[in-house]
């Protein structure tokens, strides 16, 4: 184990005290899209104190530990959030934990031990490499459906809309839900897919494409 995943192990002490598996959240994107989970959270909790609504899985903040990682995105006030939803008592508490900005090394070791999944909100990608990063260690993952992060996820991922709190809960719920009865097939899927995509064979493709590119253009010149 390298420092970096030893001040990790740390960091996720209060998990080991509550003995509850974790949920990694990655990353901090706008107010909007971590405002989601939170507020997701928040749901989960009033609903236990017969405030709200019911929500989509009452027990969220019990039975899991929140990990969000990543440095703050745009418009984000993390700790204000937290407040503002009054969570703070999660927060101390260890079931919802903010690590900031972790190394490879650290995020590897998040998704290798992550026990459910890994969430990716984000509203644009040009691919969604996080997904596939989260996948290449068996890590189950959530993910927006947006931009090019399906072509990440593919079919093993699970597929919520990032400007709706109700598609989150949904998607969430069904995650969990089909985790509890499928998650040896669910990891090895997931793995499965990440394994499609290797710095190798994208190399191979762009040589491909550009000898291609240069055949055409020799048979455009000559004709």
């Amino acid at each position: 184990m390298t420092s970096g995943t030893s001040s990790v192990s740390e960091m996720l002490g209060g998990a080991d005290s509550r003995n509850t598996p974790e949920i990694v959240y990655d990353r901090l994107e706008t107010m909007l899209a971590t405002a989601s989970l939170i507020s997701a959270l928040r749901a989960a909790q009033e609903h236990r104190s017969g405030t709200a609504r019911p929500a989509a899985h009452p027990q969220l903040l019990a039975q899991y530990d929140w990990v969000f990682i990543g440095s703050p995105g745009w418009l984000i006030a993390f700790g204000d959030r937290i407040s503002q939803y009054g969570l703070d008592e999660h927060y101390c508490g260890g079931a919802i934990k903010w690590l900031g900005y972790v190394n490879e090394y650290q995020k590897a070791f998040l998704y290798r031990y992550a026990e459910e999944m890994a969430i990716y909100p984000s509203f644009f990608e040009g691919f969604g490499i996080p997904v596939v990063e989260a996948m290449y260690f068996s890590c189950p993952v959530v993910c927006s459906y947006s931009s090019g992060i399906p072509e990440a996820g593919g079919a093993g991922a699970f597929y919520f809309d990032p400007t709706s709190l109700p598609s989150f809960e949904q998607t969430l719920s069904a995650a969990l839900r089909r985790l509890r009865l499928e998650r040896g097939a669910i990891r090895a899927a997931s793995r499965r897919r990440a394994l499609r995509f290797t710095w190798h064979d994208f190399a191979r493709r762009i040589d491909e494409a550009i000898a291609r590119t240069v055949t055409e253009s020799a048979a455009i010149s000559r004709s």
